[in-house]
């Protein structure tokens, strides 16, 4: 049966494309336009060039834009195996779970990351090569925790890599392959601020661990924050959604825009099933972008900090607390206060506020106009950086 379907499928498009071009050599001559001109059409609402003649190209002949950016863009991802030799505690679920494909004592993927004692845990996912020195992008959830790594080029080629930091409230990580490199194919981060909705894009990687995947959707939404999946006190997500095909297996690749440009970083599903079931969320390249720096500028992780605590209200961001000692405190801010703008810029969302404020370099004097008591007024504050816990 699979294989008749096979044929009618092909049956069906041989007899598609030449009817297709059939109607393109049927398009419109200048001459016929000219005559609907004379028939009363409204001159300024007609579009007068003529088609081009479709017929005359074989839609096989050549490659198409997308094929060109997967060919290219596979080259810069790497699939990673992630091992850590000391036994770990038994732990439950969590989404990452089904995201990085797990390995139990089997060799398989059960959904857990559940093995026993002394027998140590690995994990499988994917990466992006953002430069030629080695460097290379991918989750935190892969790579935390591992003492061993190893990564696979798209030549089949196998690396060591080291950890250069992770962070949990992304989950991203970056990474440093080790040893005598070849000549590697990075990938350039674009602007995901620059993301509109149902753009093509594409998801590369190791999609339940069939290395060097691609699979094609659109951009489904942008902005998807406040879901929790990291499952650590104050993340900063900001998701982009797709509907492209990812599975276990894909987390740390790229979605990848049309131009052959990273916006972002594959991190997980939502789903009722641990397979895909049209909701793939990834770290927007910004976002994915300032955490990298961050890690081989300063070797650390860096954000930004007002020192308060914050919650939604229908005004925008209520200070439900200020921390003693801290900038907030110094600057005046209250708890009751409603955050409502930063720098002139308006703020209706915890999530927002928090990303907005990280980013900024430390020492940095925001204005925050708040109401209090239902007036308005502005507030100086110089950003200090948020301590570790």
């Amino acid at each position: 049966m699979r294989i008749t379907k096979a044929l009618s499928f092909s049956a069906a498009l041989a007899l598609f494309v030449p009817l297709y071009a059939c109607r393109a050599e049927r398009a419109p001559s200048p001459a016929q336009l000219s005559t609907d001109r004379a028939a009363g059409d409204d001159p300024a609402r007609m579009n007068l060039s003529v088609p081009p003649a479709l017929a005359a190209v074989d839609p096989f002949e050549q490659p198409s834009r997308i094929t060109l950016v997967a060919e290219r863009a596979v080259q810069g991802i790497v699939h990673i195996e992630a091992r850590k030799l000391a036994a770990p505690e038994r732990r439950g679920r969590s989404i990452w779970d089904f995201f990085s494909r797990p390995r139990n004592r089997r060799g398989g993927n059960d959904g857990t990351n559940d093995e026993p004692r002394g027998r140590g845990s690995g994990a499988s996912g994917s990466g992006v090569i953002i430069n030629r020195d080695g460097v290379v992008v991918t989750n935190s959830h892969v790579v935390r925790g591992r003492d061993r790594i190893l990564v696979t080029l798209y030549s089949g080629e196998q690396l060591p890599a080291e950890v250069i930091g992770t962070d949990p409230k992304t989950d991203i990580a970056v990474i440093r392959l080790e040893g005598d490199l070849p000549e590697l194919s990075p990938i350039p981060l674009g602007d995901s601020t620059k993301v509109r909705l149902g753009q093509v894009v594409l998801a590369i990687g190791s999609s339940l661990g069939l290395t060097h995947s691609v699979t094609m959707g659109i951009v489904s939404a942008t902005g998807r924050s406040e879901l929790n999946l990291s499952r650590v006190r104050e993340d900063y997500e900001n998701f982009i959604q797709t509907d492209a095909v990812i599975n276990p297996g894909n987390s740390g690749g790229a979605l990848v825009n049309l131009q052959g440009e990273v916006i972002g970083i594959n991190t997980a599903i939502m789903t009722q099933t641990g397979s895909y079931q049209g909701i793939g969320l990834a770290v927007p390249s910004e976002l994915a972008g300032f955490v990298v720096r961050s890690f081989l500028e300063h070797g650390r992780m860096i954000r930004a900090w007002i020192g308060v605590r914050i919650r939604q209200s229908p005004e925008g961001v209520l200070v439900d607390g200020v921390v003693d000692a801290g900038p907030a405190m110094r600057a005046g801010l209250e708890g009751g206060d409603v955050i409502v703008a930063v720098n002139d810029r308006k703020i209706d969302r915890v999530s927002v506020l928090r990303r907005k404020v990280a980013a900024m370099p430390v020492g940095t004097t925001i204005t925050l106009e708040v109401l209090r008591d239902g007036k308005p007024m502005l507030v100086e504050i110089v950003l200090e950086e948020l301590p570790t816990r």
